[in-house]
Parts: C-alpha cells; sequence; structure tokens
C-alpha cells in the first residue's frame, strides 16, 4: 500500500484533533469578548494588551528557545534533557527578571515603556515564566503524539482565562482581574500537560547537569539564532501595542487589543494546531530523506483554503461586525481588523510553515529575514505617529507584514528540499 495516503490521514485526523481543542478553547474568549468589552473600558483592554505584550516577550527569551529543538533528537533521553532545560531556564530567567524590574525601580519599568501598568507589572514575570513552561511541555508532548493532551490542554488554559476573567468583571475588579485571569489560566493548561507527565512516570529530577550541558551545546544554534529571530518576530507583533500607546494613549491600545484578542490568537491558535503536527511529520520526513515538500505543499493548501472567506468577510463587514458585536464604542477597532485582514491570511498561511527554518538549521536566515521585518513594520508605525494618525501605522504595518511574509514562504519552500537532516547537524 503506498505510503502517502496513509501519512495524509494521519495528519488529517492529527490536525482535526488539535483544530478540535482549539475551536473549543478560542471558542469561548471569542464569545466573552462582547461581554468584557461591556465590563472594561478600552483603557482596561489597553493595559491587558500591554501586559499580554510584555509577559509574551519575556516568554519568548526565556527558554532561550530550546523547546523548538525538543523534536530532533533520535534518542528520547537528549529530548528530555531539552525539555528540563527549558523549563529550567524559563523558572530561572523569569526569576531574574522580576528581580531586575523591582531593584532597578520605576524608571527602568518607564524605559521598557511599562509605565502605564503602574503596579501590574509585578504579573509580567509569572506570566513569562508561565509561556515558557507551557511552550516546552507542548513541544514535548507533540514529539509523543499525545495531541488529544494538547487539545484538552489548551481548552483549560482558555476556560481558566475567560472565567475569572468574567468573575473580575462581575466585581469591578479592572485591569488587575484581566491580567490575573491571563496568567491563571496560563497555569491551568500547565497543570494538565505536566499532569500527563507525572502518570507517565518521568522523573526529571535524576536529569544530570553533564547531560543538559551536552544539549546545549549540540543544539546552540537555537539560543544563537532562533533566539533572536524569534525575539525579533515577537517585537514585531507586539511592538504596535507599545508605539501606538507612545504615539496615541492606552484607549487606542484599547482598540488594537481587541482585534488581537478576537482575529490574532484565533488565528494563531488554529495555526498552531496545523503547526504541532506539521512539524512533527515534517522533521521526520527531512530526516528519513532530507525533503518535507509534498508534507508542504499540502499544508499550504490547506491552510490558504481555511484562511480565504474569513479574511474576505472581516475586510467587507470588519467595522459593521465590531459596532454590532462589542457595542458602537468599539467600530474603531473594526476599521483596524478591515485594515489587517491581508496580513492576517498571509501570516495564518506562513507561519506554520516556518518551521522548516529550524528543521534545516537556517536560523541564520531566519534571523536575518525577522530583522528586515522588524524594520520595516516598526517604521509603519511610527510613520503613523509622525502623521497623527493610528489607521494609517496599522495600514502601513500590514502592507509590509504581508509583503515581507510572501518573501517568508518562498524561502521556506526553498529549504523544506535543502537535503540536510537536522538531527545530524551540530
Amino acid at each position: 500500500m503506498p505510503l502517502a495516503p496513509i501519512l495524509r490521514g494521519v495528519f488529517v485526523r492529527r490536525v482535526a484533533t488539535l483544530l478540535t481543542g482549539s475551536v473549543l478553547a478560542q471558542g469561548m474568549p471569542v464569545l466573552a469578548a462582547p461581554l468584557l468589552t461591556r465590563m472594561f473600558a478600552p483603557e482596561e483592554m489597553g493595559l491587558l494588551g500591554l501586559f499580554v505584550a510584555a509577559s509574551t516577550i519575556l516568554g519568548t527569551v526565556s527558554t532561550l528557545r530550546y523547546e523548538n529543538a525538543i523534536l530532533l533528537p533520535r534518542q528520547e533521553s537528549d529530548a528530555l534533557a531539552l525539555a528540563v532545560l527549558g523549563v529550567g531556564l524559563s523558572v530561572c530567567l523569569s526569576l531574574v527578571a522580576a528581580v531586575a524590574l523591582l531593584g532597578a525601580g520605576e524608571p527602568f519599568r518607564v524605559l521598557l515603556g511599562l509605565q502605564p501598568l503602574g503596579s501590574l507589572w509585578i504579573w509580567i514575570p509569572l506570566g513569562g515564566a508561565a509561556l515558557g513552561v507551557f511552550q516546552v511541555l507542548n513541544a514535548w508532548q507533540v514529539r509523543s503524539q499525545r495531541f488529544k493532551t494538547l487539545a484538552l490542554a489548551k481548552v483549560a488554559q482558555s476556560t481558566g482565562v475567560t472565567a475569572i476573567q468574567l468573575g473580575a468583571g462581575l466585581v469591578q475588579f479592572g485591569a488587575a482581574g484581566l491580567c490575573g485571569g491571563q496568567v491563571l489560566g496560563q497555569l491551568a493548561g500547565i497543570a494538565v500537560l505536566a499532569g500527563n507527565l507525572a502518570r507517565d512516570g518521568f522523573d526529571w529530577s535524576r536529569m544530570r547537569f553533564e547531560t543538559l550541558l551536552s544539549g546545549a551545546r549540540r543544539y546552540r544554534r537555537f539560543p544563537v539564532f532562533s533566539l533572536p529571530a524569534d525575539l525579533i518576530n515577537v517585537l514585531v507583533n507586539q511592538l504596535p501595542l507599545f508605539l501606538m500607546g507612545y504615539y496615541f494613549g492606552p484607549v487606542f491600545v484599547g482598540f488594537y487589543a481587541l482585534t488581537q484578542r478576537v482575529l490574532a490568537a484565533p488565528v494563531a491558535m488554529v495555526g498552531n494546531a496545523v503547526l504541532d503536527v506539521f512539524k512533527e511529520r515534517a522533521a521526520a520526513d527531512f530526516r528519513e530523506t532530507g525533503s518535507c515538500r509534498e508534507l508542504y505543499r499540502r499544508t499550504l493548501g490547506v491552510l490558504s483554503a481555511m484562511a480565504a472567506a474569513p479574511s474576505l468577510l472581516l475586510f467587507v463587514f470588519g467595522p459593521e461586525l465590531f459596532a454590532w458585536v462589542f457595542g458602537e464604542q468599539w467600530r474603531e477597532a473594526g476599521h483596524y481588523a478591515r485594515l489587517l485582514a491581508p496580513m492576517l491570511l498571509v501570516r495564518f498561511v506562513a507561519s506554520p510553515l516556518g518551521y522548516v527554518f529550524y528543521i534545516a538549521q537556517k536560523q541564520n536566515v531566519d534571523l536575518a529575514w525577522q530583522a528586515c521585518l522588524l524594520v520595516v513594520t516598526a517604521g509603519s508605525i511610527v510613520i503613523g505617529g509622525l502623521y497623527d494618525s493610528p489607521r494609517l501605522g496599522i495600514g502601513l504595518f500590514s502592507a509590509a507584514y504581508a509583503s515581507m511574509y510572501v518573501v517568508y514562504l518562498l524561502l521556506s519552500y526553498r529549504f523544506a528540499g535543502a537535503g540536510a537532516p537536522a538531527s545530524e547537524a551540530a
């Protein structure tokens, strides 16, 4: 029997499993958003956006991106060492960040653009650590092909965030309730993933330091190249919040943050469901044959078909939909959503396929591309600020982002047939 139809069937089933969990997980925040926009003012939603941006940046840095290498080793013990290393780094570096934010005082927080958060900055280290640990455990479950567990963890995370934030709105707890709910929900997802590992009888405490150090050295290209590239990518996505806060104030940050909550987050979650399956199968194909282009083309087609209709609907009816669903005061956010529709479409298609850069060990190329992306997108928001026009800034941001991701697609397809098994690279 030909192998390709079997692989297609397995691939589709795994995507469906994660996609079901993603739909359930994202359905709750989307359904709760009309309530939250009536419980919280745009300024409070803007503070939540700034908090999520800061904790996401810290979470990206905290693991040094070793979780992206967990799928590559042939030996299970080597992969486990990378998982232990990632968790340890995430906790330790988040503690260092907490000490730095506390010890350096208010001037340092102003320099980082965290001044609008006030005392809410104390949630950032915990949020960063939670995100880092979740990413590591997520990668381990993907290697173990436990896609049902991943789906359950995402639902638990989303349920926790939504329930706590709605509760905070009912008791008028303000932005503190929004930020606290975000962190506690992340911890709920971690609990599901960690509980599964405990049932498997894993004892990470027996891991020797020499083994961790060996894994860190072997996959040093991830902190050297992938970390700067991924950090730049996160900055590209989060920097608009800080720049809009600087030029236009927290209210406009709230408008932009709402589009992120109801559009970008679900797009990322669905894309990640495909990514979690794609990277496991693509890494295996690349190890065995030196190419994963067949799977790449099939995944590209699936993602394009999924994204086309929603993006068109958003582009045509964005302002009207936002005003009807979230209240008239949020119509401006609908204009932002319309402008961001092309960017969301291209990013949805290109982002999961970008894992090819890791498989082919082309992190240096990814780093250069990410640096260019940061420059052109940050410049777009700055131009909007100089002309005192949020819409101009967001429109230029969307156009620059989409154009750069077309280049990303072309590069990743080329590297999908690069022919060098990643597991053998030093």
